[in-house]
C-alpha cells in the first residue's frame, strides 16, 4: 500500500472520529438539557406541593381560630379576634402569607330568591326595599340609575325569580339574553360566584371591580352584613343599606368610632348611630340586613418559592348550631 493511500485512510478515519465527536457532543447537550428540564420540573412540583401543604395548614389554623373565638354563638365577631390576624411564615425554601376576612361584608344577591319582589314595598308602585338597595349599590359603583334598574331585572330573571305583576320588564330582560352573541339563557338558579354578573346582557364590565366589593354570592338566601367587620374603606356598603340617607362620610365616621371589640348587638350599633346622627338614626329599614355575627369567611393565602407563586382562596362556613367550621370551596392559581 503506497503512502498516498495510507494518508487517505487516516484522513477518512479522522473525519469519522470528528463526526462521532460532534454527534456525541450534540447527544450530551440534549441529555443535559433534558436533565435540566426534568430537574426544573421536579423543583416546580416539589415547590407546588410544599405550598399546597402549607396553604392547607393555614386553613386548618384559621378553622381552629374561628372555632376558638366564636365557640359561643352569642358572642359577636370582631376584627380584634385572633381569626382576623394575619399569618406570615418564612423559611429558606418558601414564604407564606395568609389572611382571613369576613365574607359577610357585602350584599348577598342570592337573598333575592327569598324576597317577594312584587309585594315588599310600602306603597303601590314603589320599588321593593331590596331592589332599592341593590340599585343604589350599583349606582355607588358608577352605574347610572336607568342601567341599574335594567340590570336588576336581568338579575332577577337570571336567578329565576318570578317578576310578579311586572311581566313586561321580566320579558324584556329574558329577551335580552336571547339577543346576545351567542344567544344565552338565564341560569335560573342561585349564583355560585359574583363574577356571574358579567353574564348579564347589559352589565358594564368596567364597573365590575367596584361592584364586586359591594355585592357577593354566598351559598344561602340571606343577607346579613356584619357591621363589626366593615372597614372604613367599606363605608359605601353601610351607606347603601341606608340608601344614602347615611352618607359615605357619615358611615366612615361611624365605623372609625366603633368599639375595639365591636358592637355587642345591632341595637348597640343603632344607639351609637342615633347618638352621632340623631336624625339619620331613626332609619330602621336597614336593620334586617345587619348582624354582629358571621358564618361565612374567606382565607386568602399567597405562597412563594424561588421560581413559583401560588394564590389560594378557601371559603369557610361556621355552622350556627355546632359551631364547627368547614371548608366548602377551594381555589388556587399559579401567578408566576
Amino acid at each position: 500500500m503506497n503512502r498516498g493511500s495510507k494518508r487517505r485512510q487516516r484522513g477518512v478515519a479522522l473525519l469519522v472520529v470528528l463526526i462521532l465527536l460532534v454527534l456525541m457532543s450534540v447527544l450530551a447537550a440534549r441529555i443535559s438539557q433534558q436533565f435540566t428540564r426534568n430537574l426544573q420540573k421536579i423543583q416546580f412540583q416539589l415547590g407546588q406541593q410544599t405550598l399546597r401543604w402549607n396553604s392547607d395548614a393555614a386553613v386548618q389554623l384559621a378553622i381552629v381560630r374561628l372555632e376558638g373565638d366564636l365557640s359561643d354563638g352569642k358572642k359577636p365577631s370582631s376584627l380584634d379576634q385572633s381569626w382576623a390576624q394575619p399569618v406570615s411564615v418564612k423559611t429558606d425554601d418558601y414564604q407564606l402569607e395568609s389572611q382571613v376576612v369576613d365574607a359577610q361584608t357585602c350584599f348577598n344577591v342570592n337573598s333575592l330568591l327569598t324576597v317577594d319582589n312584587s309585594s315588599n314595598s310600602s306603597l303601590p308602585g314603589e320599588k321593593p326595599m331590596t331592589q332599592k338597595v341593590v340599585e343604589y349599590l350599583m349606582s355607588s359603583a358608577g352605574i347610572n340609575s336607568a342601567t341599574a334598574e335594567t340590570l336588576f331585572n336581568e338579575l332577577t330573571v337570571y336567578l329565576g325569580i318570578d317578576g310578579g305583576s311586572d311581566n313586561a320588564k321580566a320579558n324584556s330582560a329574558a329577551e335580552a339574553f336571547k339577543t346576545m352573541q351567542p344567544p344565552r339563557v338565564p341560569a335560573k338558579q342561585m349564583m355560585y360566584s359574583i363574577s356571574e354578573l358579567k353574564l348579564l346582557p347589559g352589565f358594564p364590565l368596567e364597573s365590575y371591580a367596584r361592584l364586586s366589593k359591594l355585592l357577593c354570592a354566598l351559598p344561602n338566601t340571606k343577607t346579613k352584613v356584619n357591621i363589626n367587620s366593615l372597614t372604613e374603606q367599606q363605608a359605601p356598603l353601610l351607606s347603601g343599606l341606608f340608601l344614602g340617607e347615611l352618607t359615605v362620610d357619615d358611615a366612615r365616621q361611624l365605623i372609625s368610632k366603633r368599639p375595639d371589640s365591636g358592637w355587642e348587638t345591632v341595637e348597640a350599633f343603632k344607639a351609637q348611630l342615633e347618638k352621632q346622627f340623631p336624625v339619620k338614626g331613626k332609619e330602621t329599614s336597614a336593620d334586617t340586613y345587619m348582624t354582629v355575627n358571621s358564618n361565612f369567611f374567606t382565607v386568602y393565602t399567597t405562597g412563594r418559592t424561588d421560581n413559583l407563586t401560588l394564590r389560594f382562596v378557601d371559603n369557610l362556613y361556621l355552622d350556627e348550631e355546632t359551631r364547627e367550621a368547614s371548608r366548602w370551596l377551594h381555589r388556587y392559581r399559579t401567578i408566576e
